[in-house]
């Protein structure tokens, strides 16, 4: 197995999944503010929910369903938690690039624009709430501009979302009749597979490439089942990122 690749076997026309990775699970929200930095005077403060599961953390500003990720914010910008936020959750938010600040109250009056000099200079919270957009937009965009591969710094590589396991005692379905027709029949042919494939921030699969091929009869089997796989995406502090890997293709046909 090449160093970073994920593998799969096929079973005839079935695709098992062999070595890579789990899904991510355990949700959980928390009501938090978040501070922007607008200049050395003025700070935007919006109501947000902090969204965590066994993984990263992410947040939502009230009145708007577009995540937001650590990367999308300046070193200056900070996540304010209630007194009785949950240790974990803290430093699950650290962990995902979030500058935090504990033992502090959320403000009920979000959003608003603090005026820390009183030089009156402040832009007005709709202003500074277009312009906090357009900047976290412009960041993300530099983020997501890029290709990441194994190895690259603080990326969490792709995991392939797998179906469930058919059942046996329901052989009706194509799925478990391909997986299940193997079963005491003689191999005929076991070779690998080597593809390059890129893995979207919506976790579907493109520009893939063949490496190596197992049997010029399979090539087109080949393209086709890669092309066919979804993974949860790679992410960068929570981000979701573009990412380029191989993958390896065991074929076993009977």
């Amino acid at each position: 197995m090449i160093r970073g690749a994920c593998r799969f076997t096929i079973f005839a026309v079935a695709l098992v999944p062999s070595v890579c990775g789990q899904s991510v699970s355990g949700q959980a929200e928390l009501a938090v503010t978040l501070h922007q930095y607008l200049s050395s005077s003025c700070e935007l403060v919006q109501s947000a929910t902090l969204h965590g599961n066994d993984k990263f953390t992410s947040v939502t500003v009230s009145g708007s369903d577009e995540e937001v990720y650590s990367s999308q914010l300046t070193k200056d910008d900070y996540l304010a938690f209630p007194p009785d936020a949950s240790d974990k959750l803290s430093k699950l938010a650290r962990k995902s690039g979030f500058r935090v600040t504990s033992n502090r109250s959320t403000d009920d009056t979000a959003p608003l624009v603090v005026d820390k000099s009183g030089s009156g200079q402040c832009p007005s919270v709709q202003e500074a709430m277009q312009s906090a957009a357009q900047e976290q937009n412009q960041r993300r965009h530099q983020v997501q501009s890029k290709v990441y591969r194994f190895g690259s710094d603080g990326v969490v590589p792709p995991v392939p979302i797998f179906t469930p396991e058919p059942d046996p005692s329901k052989p009706n379905t194509e799925a478990a009749l391909a997986s299940a027709s193997h079963k005491g029949a003689k191999l005929t042919y076991q070779g690998i597979a080597i593809v390059e494939l890129l893995v979207g921030t919506d976790g579907s699969v493109s520009q893939v490439k063949l490496v190596r091929s197992a049997k010029t009869e399979l090539d087109k089997k080949t393209i086709e089942a890669t092309k066919a796989r979804k993974f949860e995406p790679a992410r960068k502090n929570g981000m979701p990122v573009p990412f380029l890997m191989d993958i390896e293709l065991i074929f076993r046909l009977y």
